[in-house]
């Protein structure tokens, strides 16, 4: 899949409409400096919203041990870089239930824009 068709994919069985989805992404990348890292059929969107700070949007569709190797390589891929904190919405708990077993402690978020926060060092 296209990393397009997953966001679109993702979106639409979270309940979310896929072109807002696209857009988000969009503008998250040309005028927010987001970044895209792809893995199997996901995707992770980091958005800086402070100094060393980033918000986690994870578009998937993988499952089992192809989720596992996706959230494993994303996490890896932010412990590489300056970003201690990451912030996100819940959408898929399957998704945060798999990163909470790989390492990442998921907390009640303090920002109240999102629902969920993680330190990742």
């Amino acid at each position: 899949m296209k990393p397009s068709e997953i966001i679109a994919a993702d979106a639409q069985a979270n309940g979310l409409n896929p072109q807002e989805a696209l857009a988000y992404v969009s503008d998250s990348v040309k005028n927010r400096g987001g970044i895209l890292v792809r893995k199997n059929n996901s995707v992770l969107l980091l958005t800086p919203i402070a100094e060393n700070v980033a918000e986690w949007n994870l578009f998937t569709q993988d499952q089992g041990d192809n989720l596992i190797d996706s959230v494993q390589y994303f996490i890896d891929q932010v412990i590489k870089t300056d970003i201690n904190t990451v912030y996100g919405m819940v959408d898929n708990t399957e998704v945060l239930q798999t990163m909470s077993d790989l390492g990442m402690a998921i907390v009640e978020s303090d920002n109240p824009e999102y629902q969920w926060m993680s330190r990742v060092k």
